[in-house]
């Protein structure tokens, strides 16, 4: 078929395989297949690696928890053993004041009496 155009050139040998060159470049359906498939297999290793990595940290987070307990259950051990030492803490600071007064008081009566005795 004969171009009407006066003004376009006839394609050329050279200009057909420049274009073919230039075809070559494009990717084609079997090749973006293959893309695709490869594609496919690493976004499922991806996954599958994601996956036993969240495992592996929420067993780590059970671990913990499980450890936080068994803290929490220590430190009421101590605190319920620190109540029962600051409380008889509390109770031989007050015997002893109460010691001191009485030893006081009975200072000032010996003295009385040495005082009363050595007057005689």
């Amino acid at each position: 078929m004969k171009n009407k155009n006066n003004n376009s050139q006839a394609v050329t040998k050279a200009d057909f395989l420049m274009l073919l060159a230039d075809l070559k470049k494009f990717a084609i359906k079997a090749e973006l297949k293959k893309t695709e498939k490869s594609l496919r297999s690493e976004i499922k290793n991806g996954n599958r690696l994601l996956r036993q990595e969240m495992l592996k940290v929420e067993e780590r987070v059970e671990n913990l928890e499980e450890g936080q307990k068994r803290m929490e259950k220590t430190i009421n051990k101590i605190s319920i053993q620190l109540d029962g030492f600051v409380g008889n803490v509390g109770k031989l600071t007050e015997e002893n004041v109460i010691a001191t007064d009485h030893y006081r008081d009975h200072e000032k009566r010996i003295a009385k009496l040495e005082a009363s005795t050595q007057q005689v």
